[in-house]
């Protein structure tokens, strides 16, 4: 049977210097304004909103009624800024993609990105089609957990969890993944966090980067 490796997006298979403005949308639709100057690594684009607009003292109720505008607004307001010469692809990730679709494993996201910014990130670099599954960060979810289980449900791994691996550079990638029975969390480092404080969250494989490629797939037990 093929594995499941499920990929964060930012920081484990590209960067992007460009980011996401939270604050336009909701002062276009709302006319607040908000500062999301802030660090929402492992965060995804539905809680972030929820989360600025709680500090506004919005109570649940307002938030969810204004969740799918809001959704819609980031998407547009992201696609006119975007600028695809920002997107770097980390080293080792299409060596990497390449070799486990040769093993035919199966290939799949895990974001907290929508998917049509996922989908612009990934096409910019040329990697999004590798891709055949994957939750996104406006599939309906409470915890960063719920969409990992569910892109496990939508890859039919569920009753296989013993062969997905979950693929992120923070903790809270791998405490996501942890919550939802994840027995394969993997942590890489890219030089953007220590390899310490993935061990610490709980991460079963360790990686620094993918540049050697071999090492890699017999990490992840894909060799």
């Amino acid at each position: 049977m093929p594995n499941l490796y499920l990929f964060d997006v930012d920081k484990t298979l590209i960067t992007n210097s460009s980011d996401k403005s939270y604050a336009k949308p909701i002062h276009n639709l709302h006319g607040l304004s908000v500062d999301d100057d802030q660090d929402f690594s492992g965060m995804t684009d539905r809680l972030i909103l929820a989360k600025l607009l709680r500090n506004e003292g919005w109570d649940e109720h307002q938030i969810d009624a204004s969740l799918p505008g809001l959704i819609t607004e980031l998407e547009k307001t992201h696609a006119e800024s975007f600028d695809k010469s920002f997107v770097k692809i980390l080293p080792g990730v299409v060596q990497l993609l390449e070799a486990l679709q040769k093993r035919e494993h199966v290939l799949g996201l895990i974001t907290g990105n929508l998917k049509a910014i996922t989908k612009l990130k990934l096409e910019a670099v040329n990697i999004y089609s590798f891709f055949t599954v994957g939750a996104y960060g406006d599939d309906p979810h409470n915890t960063r957990s719920d969409l990992v289980t569910l892109a496990i449900e939508r890859a039919g791994f569920a009753d296989h969890i013993q062969n997905v691996y979950s693929i992120g550079d923070t903790t809270l990638d791998i405490e996501a993944s942890l919550g939802a029975r994840v027995i394969h969390t993997v942590g890489v480092s890219n030089g953007f966090i220590s390899t310490s404080s993935l061990s610490a969250s709980g991460a079963s494989i360790i990686l620094e980067d993918f540049r050697d490629t071999d090492f890699v797939l017999q990490q992840i037990g894909a060799k």
